[in-house]
């Protein structure tokens, strides 16, 4: 993260024509977080049925010097693709604080690399997808059958969302 509350997730992958053989790191995700953090804690993940036993992932914990708490979490990719449709509807059928488009506020500023891609395609936001179970049940219903996913899959990735265990 940088002084300016851009957070950048880099990625090594030496196979990759853009990093010269894996001299450089790739930049896929940037996220504007708007507020300058104070603290980056990285905590380990533990199993949900077990919490005795960990996992080989993590979570970074960010603490912002407005006094905002972030989570920054890992995803199977099956969940992560059907969350990421369900944060395409939810962009355009819940209506948004102070009228404030989620998508155009968390946008990252693509410098010469990034030009012409969308940077903050890697990251969900997770109080957006937590604006789903809060709809009536018909609309989450249409929602779900928009996208191609059954009501209840989408209903179980958001809830664990919520339910791990630190």
């Amino acid at each position: 993260m940088d002084i300016n509350g851009t957070l950048r997730l880099h990625l090594y992958d030496p196979t990759h024509m853009e990093t010269d053989e894996g001299a450089l790191l790739l930049c896929p995700v940037e996220f504007q977080t708007h507020s300058k953090s104070s603290s980056l804690i990285r905590v380990a993940k533990y199993d949900t049925f077990n919490t005795s036993m960990m996992l080989d992932t993590s979570r970074i914990v960010v603490v912002q010097l407005d006094g905002a708490v972030s989570i920054l979490d890992s995803l199977s990719p099956d969940a992560f693709k059907r969350l990421s449709l369900l944060q395409g509807q939810l962009v355009r059928h819940v209506q948004h604080m102070a009228g404030l488009n989620p998508r155009s506020y968390r946008s990252g500023q693509s410098g010469s690399s990034g030009a012409g891609r969308s940077l903050s395609k890697g990251i969900l936001d997770g109080s957006l997808l937590r604006s789903f179970k809060m709809l009536t049940l018909p609309k989450q219903r249409a929602i779900a059958s928009q996208i191609g996913e059954t009501f209840d899959k989408i209903m179980l990735d958001c809830m664990d969302l919520d339910s791990e265990p630190w």
